[in-house]
């Protein structure tokens, strides 16, 4: 299947159905029915990879190739042909209760294809509709909705990591440059000594004390030895694909195939550069190899590039190659190159002159040490936030999430995280979080917004909708943030609500006239309604605010015009105003800018005597409960 790789990578699929293996291991496993079997479901694939529309992607096939060899283990459990599952509904519906998860999604796929073949001249024999289809259709619409929207980090957890991996980034800059002296040593020896070849790793224990590396190597849960040497090295290059993932929101695949020289900056004018990820992708062209580019910062994103490039050129050098960046070449130098490239292993060679990336990156085999240092434990107050995200799913349920346990990191979280949290900065509690991502939230918006030139060239070569690049996510991520911020400070608001807009949606709470999910996505993606956090509360305005004036954030006069957007709230306007009693204290009173903001306060307080003087329903039992009085500068707030 070579032909079917978008890197022309090796890849074979074997039909031996009953292992694991592309080929069995002793010959007299093989049998006539096996036989038989092995040749119905190469056939079958032969069919599905020929009839096709267009070009199908390795991996699809190895799905196709997966949904056969698990057809063929059923029927030869039940000592009969693949043809007498497909041609008879009894053992259609047998096969169809015994599929999980993915496969009814596969195997509802090749039922529809085969049902498309003529039964005479191609296939064979008819594909009956089996009983339990209706049942498969279900099953398999319930897995497509449980995996679509993959969960976000909490909050705390996003902000730990992205700490850890700066930590961890900073380390892997201070030794850099020692790993590099061992490296060369360890290739030395090699060249030098044809004899090392031979006796494996006996000077790897002294080459770590004479670089003085055993407590660099034990940091990294590794041995102190030249296998210990190159554990480090893929370790250095998880981090690096990590902060990758977290400052761009690339895929797993994406940043893997990465080339080495993958940085871009473009010149806007007065002096500002927006930094550019420049990488293939295979999901924008079915499956089929294609270049894109992604958004991200010089401080983060660059920096880890930076890394793994100084990391590569450790393996690079041992072989005497130096990567190019001619045009010819973008493809040929991996940045993540493997480390069975290194001279005391030697696994891998060159491919047509190319370079084989690391396989090994997942995030989740990394040794238990370094994700101890990455990921905490998951808390009371993270599954509250989960919960708050996805009220749907029983998160308290799910092993994968239980209190105590270390979250697992997944690159597509990282995905979704991004797209939600740096949208939304009135969900992420940690000032030090709305701080990293502050940077990197303003390119995206400037790039990927709704709106935007690049969006919109996006959605013209997007023509098979696929809508796979981050763009995509962030615009998804845009409603999705206002959605669940709407939720949170009106729908569940714990107190009444003020101006023309939270007037009119707590009449409508009490008339049990809640907007539903549902109804509040579509007026969001139709852009009919909109929602963002608002120093007094909310604001429901769709665009530019034509209100606010200059530098100012809060404004009086979206109080004193009434503006029908506004949704207050008493416990934010005791805030601001407590703010604003700051800010006056702070100013000269002969000042100008002291008769400004103290106009302001006036504002503010009169706006907030009469909020508490004329409560909307509900209001009273707040206000008892929160004994707030602002007469005095807010010394009782």
């Amino acid at each position: 299947m070579t032909c079917y790789h978008p890197k022309k990578k090796t890849t074979q699929i074997g039909f031996w159905y009953w292992r694991d293996t592309r080929s069995p291991s002793h010959v007299n496993e093989m049998t006539p029915e096996r036989m038989a079997r092995i040749r119905e479901i190469q056939y079958l694939m032969f069919l599905r990879i020929y009839r096709a529309e267009r070009i199908l992607n390795v991996k699809h096939l190895v799905g196709l190739q997966l949904a056969l060899r698990d057809m063929a283990q059923f029927a030869e459990a039940r000592d009969c042909s693949v043809r007498e599952i497909l041609e008879k509904t009894e053992g259609l519906d047998a096969y169809i209760a015994e599929v999980r998860g993915y496969q009814c999604i596969v195997l509802r796929n090749w039922i529809f294809f085969l049902q498309g073949l003529d039964p005479r001249t191609e296939l064979g024999f008819e594909i009956p509709t089996p009983r339990e289809w209706r049942n498969l259709g279900q099953r398999a619409l319930d897995y497509q909705k449980s995996h679509k929207q993959h969960e976000p980090l909490p909050t705390r957890i996003y902000a730990h990591l992205i700490n850890a991996l700066e930590v961890e980034i900073e380390t892997i800059e201070a030794h850099i440059s020692l790993i590099q002296k061992a490296v060369q040593e360890t290739d030395k020896l090699y060249q030098d000594n044809a004899k090392c070849r031979t006796i494996g790793n006996s000077f790897g224990t002294v080459l770590v004390e004479n670089h003085r590396l055993k407590a660099l190597l034990t940091h990294y849960g590794c041995e102190h030895s030249t296998q210990g040497l190159s554990g480090l090295l893929t370790n250095w290059q998880r981090i690096a694909k990590i902060q990758i993932h977290t400052f761009s929101g690339m895929r797993f695949q994406e940043v893997q195939s990465l080339p080495y020289y993958c940085m871009k900056f473009e010149e806007l004018g007065q002096g500002h550069k927006t930094a550019w990820i420049v990488g293939t992708t295979t999901k924008l062209n079915g499956g089929r190899n294609t270049w894109a580019r992604w958004v991200t910062t010089d401080q983060q994103g660059f920096r880890a590039i930076r890394v793994a490039q100084q990391v590569a050129d450790m393996i690079y050098g041992v072989l005497g190659v130096k990567p190019t960046a001619t045009e010819s070449d973008k493809g040929k130098y991996p940045l993540f190159v493997s480390t069975g490239f290194l001279p005391w292993k030697k696994l891998q060679e060159s491919i047509n002159g190319g370079f084989r990336p690391s396989q090994n990156l997942h995030i989740l085999v990394m040794p238990d040490i370094v994700q101890d240092r990455l990921l905490p434990v998951i808390e009371l107050e993270d599954i509250e936030e989960l919960d708050a995200i996805e009220p749907f799913r029983d998160w308290s349920t799910d092993p994968e999430f239980a209190f105590g346990k270390r979250w697992s990191l997944k690159s597509h979280q990282l995905r979704r995280s991004l797209a939600l949290y740096a949208n939304a900065s009135g969900l992420v509690k940690s000032s030090t979080l709305r701080r990293q991502l502050k940077h990197l939230a303003d390119e995206m918006g400037s790039y990927y917004g709704r709106g935007s030139t690049f969006a919109k060239n996006f959605l013209k070569e997007d023509e098979k909708q696929l809508h796979q690049h981050i763009a995509f996510d962030w615009e998804d991520g845009e409603q999705e943030a206002q959605l669940l911020a709407f939720t949170r400070d009106v729908i569940n608001a714990d107190e009444a609500l003020y101006g023309p807009a939270g007037i009119y949606y707590d009449r409508r709470k009490e008339r049990g006239e809640v907007l539903s999910e549902k109804e509040l996505k579509k007026q969001l993606k139709q852009g009919t309604m909109a929602y963002k956090a608002h120093p007094l509360g909310g604001c429901t305005h769709v665009g530019n605010c034509d209100k606010q004036k200059g530098l100012r954030l809060t404004s009086g006069i979206c109080v004193t015009e009434a503006c029908k957007s506004l949704i207050g709230k008493h416990s934010a306007i005791i805030k601001v105003i407590q703010l604003q009693y700051a800010l006056v204290r702070r100013l000269e009173p002969d000042s100008i800018g002291y008769a400004m903001e103290s106009e302001e306060l006036d504002i503010l307080k009169a706006t907030e005597l009469q909020w508490r003087q004329k409560p909307a329903a509900g209001a009273a039992s707040y206000q008892a409960a929160s004994g707030a009085d602002v007469s005095r500068g807010g010394k009782n707030v």
